[in-house]
This record gives structure tokens, C-alpha cells and sequence, in this order.
């Protein structure tokens, strides 16, 4: 069995080898069965605390209204192993970024309070199980409201967007989240460009996605001008609208159709007039 002293101040690729997830009491049989289950939201994992004074602030503070009153009299903290974890799918909780201060300026403070799991954490990871103390005194950090966290979390994706400008190459990928536009100087992705179910509204003219770039259920009305793409996903009522005769598919467009009873297809002949510079046409249902 793993002792805790051993592993305290291990540090694993620049992640502690302890993190921290607080929950209730009533949900452990689950989690002892299933492991701690991603929750599903736009901000899609687990939360874990660096520390679990703040992962049980994470629960105290939570914007959820389905969880019983007595429920919070009866909060644990779990004790996970990182070394368990698989450590590319853990990242920096998008909330926890420093706050504007009133000037406008923002904080250049590095500390890292939580992180977010992009997966579920299999119970196996959990090396110690504390009922919380009561009698701690309460230092816990309130969370934001969901409207700064949306601005919060817009900002760093606009933050990521710039930084890859600069000096990235591979994949974006914004899928389910609050993004709204991509700023007209995004120019070439190396990769793939991921903005299923997105409120994306429109793009930048003149934009090459070297990978695929998937925009099925997002808000856009039509596409940019003198777009280029290795592949891509569409929703079919995209192609009822006068999309640029100028777009570019060097291999397939994906177009996507949730009801094929009401969807007249068009024929390949039909699409390449539309499309003359896409290559091949596949429909998904």
C-alpha cells in the first residue's frame, strides 16, 4: 500500500503528485464503483484542489441547485495519486486565473489553485478517503459567478488563440465551450480546428485549417471567404445558404444531417457545381 509521507512532496512533470477533490458522503459507494465521473458541463472534468482546503471550497461554493441542504453538513476530500492519472489530460483550471484588479490590470500571479481532469479519475487513483473537519477554520476562496467565469474562461481561450499566433502549431480545440469569434489575424491552423457546438458566429476570411475543421451545431450563418481545409464537418443547413464558391476541401466534407426523412440530398453532380473545389462529399446521419 502506498504510504502518504512517502509521496508528499513528489512532484511529477511539474505537477504535484497530490491533488485533492472534495465530494459528499453520499456519493461515495458511486464513486467507489465507477470512479469520479467527469461532470458533464461545458466545463467538462474533475476539479481537483492543490489543496484540500481550496478542493472543498469547490464544493462549498457550488452554483448547483440539485444538491441536497445536508448534503454539505457531510463533505469528504479524496487524496489522488497523479501518478495514476493520465497527466495530458490534466490542465490549469480555466477559473483560476488571476482577477482584474479595478485599474484593468491583471496580476501576473502564477499560483495554481486547481486543476481540471479531462476524464474520469478511476477510483484506483484515490489513496486516502478524510471526512472533512468541521473545526478548520474557513479560508475558503468563494467561486466566481457563472457570467465571470464565461469572461474568464473567454479571455484565456482568446489568450490560447494569440499565444498559438505567435509561436504554436497543432490542433485548437474549443469544442462546447463559450467561445464566441476567432480574431480576424488567425490565419492558418496546423492542425485540426475543433468548434463543434460552439455560439462561434463567423469566422476570419482567407483561413487555411490544414487538418479538419469541424463547425457542425455551431452558430455560424455562413463561411468565411476564401476558406481552405484539409477536412470538413458541416451541418446541411449551411449548404441552403450561398456559401463562397471560392472554398477549398483538398479531401472530404463531412456533411452532417440529424433528420434524414426531411433532408433532400443532393446528388455528387449537384454538390461539385455548388463546390467545384471540394474533392469528395460524404454524408453522415
Amino acid at each position: 500500500m502506498i504510504k502518504l509521507k512517502d509521496i508528499l512532496n513528489e512532484v511529477l512533470d511539474d505537477v504535484p503528485r497530490l491533488l485533492y477533490h472534495a465530494t459528499f458522503k453520499a456519493l461515495l459507494p458511486t464513486i467507489k464503483k465507477q470512479g469520479i465521473i467527469s461532470d458533464g458541463s461545458k466545463y467538462r472534468g474533475v476539479y481537483l484542489g492543490y489543496s484540500p482546503e481550496y478542493a472543498s471550497s469547490l464544493v462549498e461554493y457550488s452554483e448547483k441547485d440539485n444538491i441536497p441542504k445536508e448534503w454539505f453538513n457531510e463533505i469528504v476530500i479524496l487524496t489522488i495519486d497523479t501518478s495514476k492519472l493520465n497527466l495530458s489530460k490534466l490542465e490549469r483550471d480555466p477559473n483560476d486565473w488571476p482577477q482584474e484588479e479595478e485599474d484593468g490590470t491583471v496580476p501576473m500571479d502564477e499560483t495554481i489553485h486547481s486543476f481540471i481532469y479531462r476524464g474520469n479519475v478511476p477510483f484506483s487513483a484515490v489513496v486516502n478517503v478524510n471526512f472533512e473537519d468541521k473545526k478548520l477554520p474557513n479560508i475558503f476562496i468563494p467561486r466566481r459567478t457563472g457570467e465571470d467565469r464565461d469572461k474568464r474562461y473567454m479571455d484565456v481561450i482568446q489568450k490560447q488563440i494569440q499565444n498559438y499566433i505567435k509561436n504554436g502549431s497543432g490542433d485548437l480545440d474549443f469544442s462546447i465551450s463559450p467561445i464566441q469569434s476567432i480574431p480576424d489575424n488567425l490565419k492558418f491552423v496546423g492542425g485540426t480546428l475543433n468548434l463543434f457546438n460552439t455560439n462561434i458566429k463567423s469566422l476570419p476570411d482567407n483561413l487555411t485549417v490544414d487538418g479538419a475543421l469541424d463547425i457542425r451545431h455551431a452558430k455560424l450563418t455562413k463561411l468565411p471567404d476564401n476558406l481552405t481545409v484539409n477536412n470538413l464537418y458541416v451541418d446541411f443547413r449551411l449548404l441552403k445558404n450561398q456559401l463562397p464558391k471560392n472554398l477549398k476541401v483538398t479531401d472530404i466534407m463531412y456533411i452532417n444531417n440529424t433528420d434524414r426523412e426531411k433532408v433532400k440530398k443532393y446528388t455528387k453532380k449537384e454538390l461539385k457545381e455548388l463546390f467545384p473545389n471540394v474533392n469528395e462529399f460524404v454524408y453522415m446521419f
